[in-house]
């Protein structure tokens, strides 16, 4: 069983890529290729949506503000949006 479970991990492994990931208090999720939304913001005040964001030595587009992205988040009283989001998905405020 063990032997089993080891050729199995070994196998989806290489299959499995990083879908969401956090910098500077915001939370995106991969969209496409090169392509991240805005998934969640842990923040008060205003918030400024960047047009790119680097991660894992990777640039990628901020291009949408994915649902429920600032649903509920009463202490934001502005949010920056960059003119390279395409998408502000249903539920995003």
């Amino acid at each position: 069983m063990k032997n089993f479970t080891l050729l199995l991990l070994l196998f989806i492994l290489p299959f499995t890529s990083m879908s969401a990931f956090e910098v500077d208090g915001i939370t995106y999720e991969v969209v496409g290729d090169g392509a991240v939304g805005v998934a969640y913001g842990h923040y008060s005040g205003e918030m400024v949506i960047p047009s790119t964001v680097s991660y894992g030595g990777q640039e990628y587009a901020v291009t949408e503000i994915l649902g429920n992205a600032f649903w509920n988040r009463s202490e934001l009283t502005a949010v920056v949006i960059p003119n390279g989001i395409t998408n502000v998905r249903e539920g995003a405020f």
